[in-house]
């Protein structure tokens, strides 16, 4: 599993074993699967319950703020929460012999934050997500396809 985080193959600092730095690398990239898909689960499923409690009363609500999809700003905890286990992992199998760990951290709680939008909004564009009086934009796997209207001029 290591393959998941590739560019940090060579530990980071000289004190850490090559066998040790793989084997914390194949915990952080479960950790990693783990986290994203559980705040990608989580944003899905109440982005739905919001998109689904949001009406339309009067004209001037078409154009009002869309707040369900605040719901996204989840995988900001989600790349924080995988930079707290990232430490907690880091100390606890290195401990305070090694550097490297602001780098790791950091580098972790951004591919999550990363990860974690990018499958989140991909995940609100599945077809009975959004309610469809609020798909204003549909991306084209998405949009049925339609026949060519021929007229009889």
């Amino acid at each position: 599993m290591n393959r998941i985080f590739f560019w940090m193959h060579d530990p980071p600092d000289g004190n850490i074993l090559g066998e040790d730095w793989e084997q914390y690398l194949n915990s952080m990239a479960a950790s990693y699967i783990l986290v994203v898909l559980l705040a990608v689960l989580a944003t899905v499923l109440i982005y739905r319950a919001a998109a689904a409690r949001k009406k339309i009363h009067a004209p001037p609500d078409v154009f009002a703020p869309y707040t369900p999809i605040y719901w996204l700003c989840l995988s900001v905890p989600a790349g924080i929460v995988m930079a707290m286990i990232c430490i907690w992992t880091y100390g606890e199998k290195f401990g305070d012999q090694a550097g490297g760990l602001t780098y790791t951290a950091t580098t972790l709680a951004l591919w999550t934050f990363l990860g974690c939008l990018l499958l989140g909004y991909l995940g609100i564009l599945i077809p009975g997500i959004t309610p469809p009086k609020f798909r204003y934009r549909p991306l084209w796997p998405f949009c049925r396809k339609r026949g060519l209207r021929t007229g009889g001029k």
